[in-house]
């Protein structure tokens, strides 16, 4: 993330979360660093059809969270939910699924959006 504030980058992704610890001070640092340089940091909510108020870094507020729906465009029954989540994409390609699927199609729908 660091390499990626250094030169400027448009966009962040993060296809990661654990439900391990409370916070990370060490990331909530770095995402409001790239958000103060105007560098969006999309963020995965999760696969654990859980709650993203306790999912890192799905509850770190200057994230920009997506979780995932089905092809009838309702929540995936396996994406995490919350007050948190921001959007909602598409979370499946062939035989594949999952919110990192879903993060990626909004972070590149980033220039339609803003």
């Amino acid at each position: 993330m660091k390499t990626a504030i250094e030169n400027n980058a448009d966009v962040i992704l993060l296809s990661m979360n654990t439900s391990n610890l409370e916070t990370s001070d060490l990331l909530q640092e770095v995402i409001k660093e790239a958000v103060q340089k105007n560098i969006s940091v999309v963020v995965s909510a999760g696969n654990q059809n859980s709650d993203t108020e306790y999912v890192i870094p799905s509850n770190i507020e200057d994230a920009i969270v997506v979780s995932a729906v089905n092809k009838e465009k309702e929540k995936a029954q396996y994406s995490n939910y919350g007050e948190e989540v921001d959007y909602s994409a598409y979370g499946f390609y062939k035989n594949m699924e999952g919110t990192s699927f879903a993060a990626a199609v909004t972070e590149g729908s980033k220039p339609i959006l803003t």
